[in-house]
């Protein structure tokens, strides 16, 4: 396969040729190699140079015995095999009822968005930088990285998959306007997701995630609690989801009360369950990454 140079793609093989920036696979001994574009290119002979460097590299032993351990693999991608068990475990059966669009419905929703602008000037960093991925906000919760926690990291990344496929399930089913689409004076101060409203994505990752990650550490479920709830009521400060989409969110996740068929009642045995053959369950290798962790008395800050 032959490229133009600075195109951007990807090369065959999975990485980007040395023209487009030279990135290269990282992992255990990863980085060498040679570019797959202008692989071939070159003298069409090796020099005699070039036949003894390759005659010396040939005289050395092959590893026998090595293997990938869990530490090598990224995060993030080491998840998917947990997403994929999660697919199997029945999620779309859990119920969502569709919005109430009626306009009395709406007219409530709106008012109480209309409510919380004056709050945008005190968390306009917030809502700014929320308006992405929220992986980093967990991670500084739980002061953690990839590197220092890959379990939990792995246990998180789950967690977020598992989210957006059921979020963006039900938002193609209902396909429920934003907020400024049926009240424009709301005039977002960040940009409005390219997806519907219904149920609300920020909402479903934070509850979903909070679980998660309190089910590793139980000290820390009370935080947990307190981030879901503040970053789904950021994205009622901004405008750009309804109080029923996060409501819906949380009522999907969690059950209503607590009660009935829930998303978190589905991944849950799926994190309790042997995803990696012969080695931990993913939420008991999570939970070992916080052993000794207990939760204290709470400060009593002057007032």
């Amino acid at each position: 396969m032959t490229r133009s140079s600075g195109d951007g793609g990807m090369s065959p093989g999975g990485r980007v040729g040395a023209r487009d920036g030279g990135m290269r696979p990282e992992g255990p001994g990863g980085g060498g190699g040679l570019p797959i574009d202008g692989a071939l290119e070159g003298p069409s002979t090796p020099t005699a140079d070039q036949l003894a460097q390759a005659e010396a590299t040939g005289k050395l032993p092959l590893i026998l015995g090595a293997t990938w351990r869990p530490g090598h693999w990224d995060p993030t991608l080491r998840a998917m095999p947990i997403l994929a068990a999660f697919a199997r475990s029945g999620w779309e059966q859990v119920p969502l009822p569709p919005p109430d669009n009626a306009p009395k419905a709406l007219a409530q929703d709106v008012a109480a968005l209309l409510d919380l602008i004056y709050l945008r000037e005190d968390r306009m960093d917030e809502l700014v930088a929320q308006s992405g991925e929220p992986a980093r906000y967990w991670a500084q919760l739980f002061s953690m990285t990839p590197q220092s926690h890959p379990a939990t990291w792995t246990l998180m990344s789950a967690a977020m998959a598992a989210a957006h496929m059921v979020c963006m399930h039900w938002k193609a089913v209902y396909n429920r306007p934003r907020p400024p689409q049926v009240y424009p004076a709301l005039m977002p101060p960040i940009p409005v997701p390219p997806h519907p409203s219904y149920p609300s994505g920020h909402a479903l990752h934070a509850h979903l995630i909070g679980l998660t990650l309190a089910e590793a550490c139980p000290a820390m479920a009370p935080a947990c609690r307190a981030l879901a709830e503040r970053l789904t009521v950021n994205r009622h400060i901004a405008g750009v989801h309804y109080p029923s989409d996060s409501l819906a969110s949380e009522r999907l996740v969690r059950g209503v009360e607590g009660k009935g068929p829930s998303i978190w009642g589905r991944l849950r045995p799926v994190l309790q369950s042997e995803i990696w053959r012969g080695e931990p369950t993913p939420l008991a290798a999570a939970s070992a990454e916080w052993g000794g962790t207990s939760a204290g008395p709470a400060p009593k800050p002057r007032g």
